[in-house]
């Protein structure tokens, strides 16, 4: 490999798209199924972001959607479906949107100038393996071999930091800061994020409803009083419920405390969701976020209940048994065998809808928000069934034309969205037994 900064950090990044493209996708698809372009990548862009990818899927039409995401799309697309699809790759959402968009920053940056420091490009290409690694890409280890077999004359010895990094800083007891390691934007946002510390409790109302409880949100600004820390003055604060809009709260110096309260219906305590806002400047939005968990004896129930009925309908026994059952058909295969496996599929379609109307009811029995983590998450699984019996009905088709590679596909094509099925509903029960 010519031993040029620049050279390295074009191969390096177009492996990471590559890579990140993929992951996406697959990780997008397992939840939403044919939908995941829509559902997954729309949903999570802003605005500004849609206007120019319509323009780009106008330019080629012919193009695979997956080819159009871009590297400034993939922290909105892991931020927003972060606790449902990418928390196993990236357990701190906010330290995974700040690598991304460093890495933004860098291409955009070099593209220009094409003149890259030697220790920059290799902090760069550390970064990209690291985020392949952790969506456990292929191309992480070609990326490792490029860095290991590349020679970069060194630039001096020089302790640039990352275009765009801030300089974070440790605070030590009497008050003086330290100047912390070349990816300190992280850093930083970690800190500022913790400031804001969110607490909830729960007690019934005095309501003649006996099925209401209050739910009192409480926000902590524990930032240091210090005037070297002027920016953890949140200039505003805000509250958004799932199923009550946002609430403004105002600025809040550090130390200070504020707190609101929500009434619900017991049963929307099983999947209500709060977040909390910290605007430090117009242009920076900080956000920390927590899912509900009331304590105690109001809600434990409840998720034991929604379980129980969850278990009840038998959708995990249900989809195993359809893996179990169905496989890909034999050329040997008689006339009555070929009955037998269409009557097995036929019977399995219908009994799909019985499954998907017992989730429709148990939807609304507990009054899940459809934009709720669990609300999103039980709407996926009724989608993944109606896929289900689509492709049960392929299959259905292709065994009546007595078509083997129609058979073939539609069995393929079957076990994959009875696969993500099955993932969707073990993450909705590991969700309810252990919140």
């Amino acid at each position: 490999m010519e031993n040029d900064p620049y050279i390295f950090f074009t191969k390096c990044h177009r492996l990471y798209i590559q890579g990140v493209r993929r992951a996406v996708r697959e990780r997008l698809q397992s939840v939403f199924c044919t939908e995941w372009w829509e559902k997954g990548v729309r949903h999570a862009l802003p605005e500004s972001s849609l206007s120019n990818l319509d323009a780009q899927i106008e330019k080629f039409p012919d193009r695979a959607r997956d080819q159009f995401l871009d590297a400034s799309h993939f922290g909105w697309i892991i931020t927003k479906h972060h606790n449902e699809i990418f928390l196993d790759p990236f357990p701190d959402s906010m330290r995974a949107f700040a690598d991304f968009g460093r890495l933004i920053r860098l291409r955009n940056e070099w593209a220009h100038i094409q003149d890259i420091a030697p220790a920059r490009a290799m902090q760069a290409a550390r970064l990209m393996q690291h985020i392949l690694a952790s969506l456990r890409c292929e191309e992480a280890l070609e990326v490792e071999r490029m860095s290991q077999e590349i020679v970069l004359e060194p630039d001096g010895g020089s302790a640039e930091h990352l275009p765009g990094a801030l300089d974070s800083q440790d605070h030590t007891a009497d008050g003086e800061s330290t100047q912390d390691s070349t990816f300190g934007l992280w850093d930083l946002w970690r800190q500022l994020n913790s400031y804001l510390v969110l607490e909830t409790s729960v007690e019934p109302t005095d309501e003649p409803r006996n099925d209401s409880s209050r739910v009192t949100v409480t926000v902590h600004n524990t930032a240091p009083d210090s005037k070297n820390w002027p920016i953890v003055h949140f200039r505003s604060v805000a509250i958004q419920a799932s199923t009550h809009g946002t609430s403004k709260m105002g600025p809040m110096a550090p130390g200070e405390t504020r707190q609101k309260e929500f009434s619900f219906p017991a049963n929307k305590l099983i999947d209500v969701e709060f977040e909390v806002y910290g605007e430090i400047d117009p242009e920076q939005l900080f956000r920390f976020r927590r899912t509900i968990c009331p304590p105690g004896q109001f809600v434990a129930p409840l998720r034991q209940e929604f379980l129980a009925k969850l278990e009840s309908i038998g959708i995990n026994v249900f989809l195993n048994r359809v893996l179990d059952t169905i496989d890909t058909p034999d050329p040997q295969m008689t006339l009555a065998d070929i009955a037998r496996v269409r009557d097995s599929v036929r019977q399995q379609s219908e009994e799909i809808d019985d499954k998907r109307s017992a989730l429709g009811q148990l939807f609304e029995e507990f009054r899940l928000d459809r934009d709720s983590t669990l609300g999103a998450r039980m709407r996926n699984l009724i989608l993944a069934l109606v896929e289900s019996k689509k492709k049960l009905d392929a299959l259905d088709d292709a065994i009546g034309r007595t078509d083997l590679e129609l058979m073939n596909g539609a069995v393929s094509d079957l076990k994959q969205v009875q696969l993500a099925a099955l993932r969707v509903e073990n993450t909705i029960r590991t969700m309810t037994s252990s919140a």
